[in-house]
């Protein structure tokens, strides 16, 4: 825990999450930064004929804005027919087609969360797709 100018930042141990509250009129929280609610495991296996969504939701005052990032921290936005990043926090990973390179590359993804106190990262979600013929349950 932190006491940074009259806000208290509380973070878990070997997290990349934090929280922050200060006090408002009858000492209830003023301004929240963002916490995340809901978070796609780590590893996600999943058919490349089938693609997958990932969910990511979060709180805070204000509301946060939720995005996708790659390992490397860049942006991840609509590409037709291979991805889509919705306003609510999904990322849906679209179908591969027979032939495609990226029907069996690996990816590494995070959930962001911001808002104007601050921002929260997820756990590194590593996104595995099979083979285009190979079935795997959903872990979502």
């Amino acid at each position: 825990m932190w006491l940074v100018a009259g806000w208290l930042l509380v973070a878990a141990a070997g997290s990349h999450k934090a929280g922050a509250v200060g006090a408002g009129a009858g000492g209830t929280p003023a301004r929240l930064a963002p916490r995340f609610v809901s978070e796609p495991p780590a590893v996600v296996r999943y058919a490349a004929a089938a693609g997958t969504q990932l969910r990511c939701a979060a709180t805070g005052d204000p509301p946060p804005t939720i995005t996708w990032i790659t390992d490397d921290n860049s942006p991840l936005d609509d590409r037709p027919g291979i991805r889509r990043v919705y306003n609510n926090g999904t990322l849906e990973v679209a179908p591969a087609r027979e032939g495609e390179a990226r029907a069996l590359a690996a990816a590494v993804v995070r959930c962001r969360a911001h808002n104007l106190h601050g921002v929260a990262l997820s756990t590194e979600v590593t996104l595995h797709p099979g083979k285009l013929h190979q079935h795997f349950s959903p872990l979502l």
